[in-house]
């Protein structure tokens, strides 16, 4: 039984160990300068544009989406922080409602905030 088991053992082992030698020349294969591609992506990618001059309607379009960002960022914290406080109730029937009262409470602030998104930019839209 073991000879069966060790020859099992060298018939599975066989195309990891192959994929193993082979892995370096078809990753090789592949011409891919990251250099020039990240250059590429940051000259793409530029934040802060120098050229443009901004109306005050466009400045406080990009405050008010960051701050919405922000807030959207906040509102899925609390919802993994009540996730957690529910996993770690441990059936505790006073734990569990404040568990899933923060999670109410911060879907509720989230649906708040994708309207306020949602408000924001129409607003906005109309007046730029």
């Amino acid at each position: 039984m073991k000879k069966v088991t060790n020859k099992m053992t060298i018939l599975l082992a066989l195309p990891l160990v192959t994929r193993l030698i082979l892995l370096p020349t078809s990753v090789l294969a592949a011409d891919f300068d990251f250099i020039s591609e990240v250059r590429e992506f940051i000259q793409d990618y530029n934040p802060v544009n120098t050229d443009v001059h901004r109306t005050p309607i466009e400045l406080l379009q990009n405050i008010l989406i960051w701050m919405i960002g922000f807030s959207g960022l906040v509102a899925v914290a609390f919802i993994i922080i009540g996730g957690y406080q529910y996993i770690m109730a441990g059936g505790n029937q006073e734990n569990t409602k404040k568990a899933t009262d923060t999670v109410t409470k911060a879907v509720i602030g989230l649906v708040i905030i994708l309207a306020a998104w949602l408000i924001i930019t129409t607003v906005l839209g109309f007046l730029s």
